[in-house]
């Protein structure tokens, strides 16, 4: 999930990450953010999101977001990889935890946009 601190559907959405890690299970779910690190540690470290799980993302957000969600460029975006790292599966928007289940079965080898 690409998530930025300032965003407030993104926080919501870092307090569920639990259960979205265990729904994506066993397969493995990151929250890559989209701004500075020390406003990202503070944002996962409130959530509680687990640190081990929290990337930065490396370029340009808005090009990022484009790249991988379309345009305009909306957060927060899931995007799901199968196990040749391709994109099986995108979201812009709350995700949920049956959204995550469901991508967990589909992106072990089929490719689906949602």
């Amino acid at each position: 999930m690409f998530w930025r601190a300032d965003c407030a559907p993104c926080l919501a959405e870092l307090r569920d990450a639990r259960s979205y890690i265990e729904a994506a299970s066993p397969e493995r779910l990151f929250f890559v953010g989209l701004q500075g690190a020390d406003a990202l540690r503070r944002a996962a470290v409130k959530a509680g999101l687990p640190m081990e799980r929290v990337l930065r993302a490396n370029g340009p957000p808005a090009e990022i977001l484009r790249a991988l969600g379309g345009a305009p460029p909306r957060l927060p975006l899931a995007v799901a990889l199968d196990p040749a790292g391709r994109i099986c599966a995108r979201h812009s928007g709350l995700l949920g935890t049956e959204l995550v289940r469901r991508w967990e079965q589909l992106c072990g080898g089929s490719h689906a946009e949602d």
